[in-house]
């Protein structure tokens, strides 16, 4: 089978480089600035990086799989339960995985400002892990398939792979290229987002508050299951989608804010030596 490929518009490996800027370098710029103008450690940083690890990629990996085998396609194929579940369940493990780090890890040298710190480690390796590694294989397949190299790439690998290798390498040149800016603007929001909720778990521990862990759980919900629901079932534009999520963060971040100002900026616990 003969396989033929469209020269990946310039627009597009715009948009991707674009990505990769967003995903390794907004975190890393957050992490220097925040450091820089607050002092913050560096620790709560690596803390947030790990707990998403674990708390995401192994723990709820591992939970996910086992419930879609349980429920079969019954869960997927329902846009209104797949979108609660998946909201629920990001909620659940995110949020709680944030508290116990905040609770336990952190504990020693837990303030508002490393648990801005720790958000940016949290929110920073997701883009990382996420929209960071596809854009880097998705640059380097554009630029070998606009130097004529797609045959080359293919026949290296196994005959009964080559179709869909080909088919996913396709959407390279049949996506519209703002498109591939759209990554980046999602990884701002989520980035956003966790810096929050980060913050609102803090709270939690800081005030001596569950609701302030309850609310951190239901916004997440909300945001999740709202967006797979709205892309999945209403198929609404996605560059419609992205701004308004992108306002609605900004307008969270604005709030929590006005709350990070009014609150003293004494560690929870005892004070102890910085360890970074």
């Amino acid at each position: 089978m003969e396989y033929v490929a469209q020269n990946i518009p310039a627009m597009s490996i715009a948009g991707i480089i674009v990505s990769i800027i967003v995903a390794f370098g907004l975190p890393i710029g957050l992490l220097i600035f925040w450091r820089k103008k607050t002092g913050a450690n560096i620790a709560p940083f690596l803390v947030g990086c790990c707990v998403f690890i674990i708390f995401v990629n192994v723990l709820e990996s591992a939970f996910n799989n086992v419930v879609l085998v349980v429920t079969g396609t019954a869960l997927i194929d329902n846009v209104v339960w797949y979108a609660l579940y998946g909201g629920l369940a990001a909620g659940l493990f995110e949020e709680c995985g944030r508290f116990i780090a905040m609770k336990l890890v952190m504990k020693r040298y837990l303030n508002k400002k490393n648990a801005i710190m720790y958000g940016m480690g949290h929110g920073g390796i997701e883009a990382i892990t996420l929209l960071g590694t596809a854009s880097i294989s998705n640059l380097i397949m554009s630029l070998m398939i606009n130097a004529g190299q797609l045959s080359n790439i293919l026949t290296s690998l196994e005959p009964e792979v080559q179709e869909s290798t080909y088919t996913a390498l396709s959407t390279l040149w049949t996506t519209d290229s703002y498109m591939f800016f759209m990554g980046g603007l999602e990884r701002i929001s989520a980035i956003t987002m966790h810096i929050c909720l980060s913050y609102v778990v803090f709270k939690a521990i800081k005030d001596k508050k569950i609701q302030w862990l309850i609310a951190a759980i239901a916004t997440h919900f909300v945001i999740d299951a709202g967006t797979v629901f709205l892309n999945r079932a209403l198929e609404i534009p996605v560059w419609i989608f992205e701004i308004v999520l992108f306002l609605l963060m900004a307008a969270l971040a604005y709030h929590i804010y006005t709350i990070y100002k009014k609150d003293t900026d004494e560690t929870v616990k005892e004070q102890v030596v910085d360890i970074i």
